[in-house]
């Protein structure tokens, strides 16, 4: 059961009962509280001279919340407040939200280790995600049967200005695990814009992949749709179909090379914070996974300059109609 603040009714009871020669068991039972609570709010708010007065004593304990307050910056139940809660619940981390707040005119601005020291205290639920974030998912090496793709074109044939990330159009392509691993997830990560396709997979191997990523980009004009990286996992293995089909130059990442799609990579741990390790993706609503890349898509990104990758790679969209 959460501690509940002593009040000033309460107080004032103490008081009288202490200047009646009450001993403290006694205080405690007259009021429904601990003896440890009494003997803590005596010896706190006691004052040389005058000893406990509850007029003094309710001074101080409000001036020490006060205080408190100030030190977290972000008081429980303020504007504020609700505000940070709700970004979280959206799975930003502290860094973009402390960016969206110096855009707020009505709302004070906090640093990173502020919302850090608030989900620590007081929100302590959403550590999780922010655990999910600074995890770096090492894949096993030799672990399995390796399947071979024929005809790869490897990530070292890929022009440079696919690197550079100056353009929009160049993706990275992976799938993510369920708990049953026949279940997956197909995933495109656009490159300059961080911009998220997801397509569910009935079962992780090629024909699946292939008609995923058709789904995916299915609604991706051709000016946006210039080539895509790979993992070399065997889900890939029918990439000569997937590029006559997309329209698209196919290129593949070296194997246990997971830095080669870094942005892929890092756009699949942010859909974890919705479906974490565990989850049976069979059990996912279609409309449930395009409510998660939404969110992710419609999040700012410090690297675009507090951006969002809709808005970011949106603008390409209308350029080039």
């Amino acid at each position: 059961m959460a501690y509940r603040q002593l009040n000033a009714y309460e107080r004032a009871q103490i008081q009288i009962l202490q200047e009646e020669d009450y001993t403290l068991g006694d205080i405690a039972e007259a009021i429904g509280r601990s003896k440890s609570t009494i003997s803590r709010e005596i010896n706190k708010n006691s004052c040389t001279g005058i000893g406990y007065k509850a007029e003094f004593a309710e001074f101080h304990a409000k001036h020490r919340r006060a205080e408190t307050n100030k030190r977290y910056k972000i008081a429980e139940g303020s504007p504020l407040e609700h505000f940070v809660m709700d970004k979280l619940r959206h799975r930003w981390s502290p860094d973009e939200i402390r960016d969206d707040l110096t855009k707020q005119e009505n709302l004070s601005t906090v640093c990173n280790e502020t919302i850090y020291a608030f989900i620590k205290k007081r929100r302590p639920e959403f550590k999780q995600y922010l655990l999910i974030l600074a995890h770096k998912n090492y894949r096993k090496r030799g672990s399995g049967k390796k399947e071979l793709i024929p005809d790869r074109r490897w990530i070292d044939e890929r022009p440079e200005k696919v690197e550079l990330r100056d353009e929009i159009g160049h993706w990275e392509g992976d799938s993510i695990v369920s708990k049953c691993r026949n279940e997956a997830i197909a995933t495109f990560a656009e490159r300059a814009s961080g911009y998220l396709l997801a397509e569910k997979m009935h079962d992780r191997n090629a024909p699946e992949m292939t008609v995923a990523s058709k789904k995916a980009f299915a609604g991706i004009p051709a000016e946006q749709r210039k080539s895509c990286t790979n993992d070399s996992g065997p889900e890939f293995a029918d990439h000569k179909t997937m590029e006559a089909d997309l329209k698209m130059t196919m290129y593949f990442a070296h194997p246990y090379h997971s830095w080669e799609r870094g942005t892929n990579e890092n756009t699949n741990r942010l859909l974890r914070q919705f479906f974490p390790k565990g989850t049976r993706f069979s059990e996912i609503e279609d409309w449930e996974l395009a409510w998660a890349v939404d969110l992710i898509n419609h999040r700012p990104r410090k690297r675009l300059g507090y951006r969002t990758p809709h808005e970011v790679f949106m603008e390409s969209v209308t350029v080039a109609l």
